[in-house]
């Protein structure tokens, strides 16, 4: 299959989840997590986080497995400093993030190239004083019914629906 004649190189994806932030303090949402594996017996916490009532979508690593034990010690410090903000008290699972946020910054990483989750070693969690709603669908039509349309009743001669007028 021929590629070039789509021109990938200028696009613009259109994409809701593609939306840019600006930097600055921005209310997180929990949004799943995965755990990750590499090197030198490097596991981590992958949390997945929405920004605010935007669908811009982010995420941050915490170190709770890998040979240097100092590596450890702060990404579970601050897995534990960004659960504390959260308001939760006992790490036993992760099904207790769901519907929580937290406020963070968020800025450029180092080479300007995307945006990263500033904790500072677990001091920048703070509390989400008031709960962001997530964006919701998008309905076109607010009154949404159920059976058959107005239109088509009219075709079959009615204005009402019946069992009686079913073709099976």
């Amino acid at each position: 299959m021929d590629l070039t004649k789509y021109d990938f190189d200028n696009t613009d994806s259109g994409s809701e989840s593609q939306t840019k932030i600006e930097p600055g303090v921005h209310t997180l949402n929990f949004d799943g997590y995965e755990v990750v594996t590499g090197r030198n017996n490097w596991e981590a916490i992958k949390v997945f986080f929405t920004v605010g009532s935007s669908t811009f979508r982010i995420n941050h690593a915490f170190t709770v497995g890998h040979d240097n034990p100092d590596v450890v010690r702060r990404g579970k410090h601050s897995f534990k400093a960004m659960a504390t903000a959260m308001g939760l008290g006992s790490l036993t699972s992760m099904d207790k993030f769901m519907d929580k946020s937290v406020v963070a910054p968020v800025i450029m990483d180092n080479d300007d190239k995307y945006m990263v989750i500033d904790e500072n070693f677990g001091k920048n969690w703070q509390p989400a004083t008031e709960s962001v709603a997530k964006p919701k669908p998008k309905v076109e039509d607010d009154n949404i019914k159920t059976g058959p349309s107005d239109s088509d009743l009219a075709a079959m001669g009615t204005t009402v629906a019946s069992e009686d007028d079913a073709p099976f």
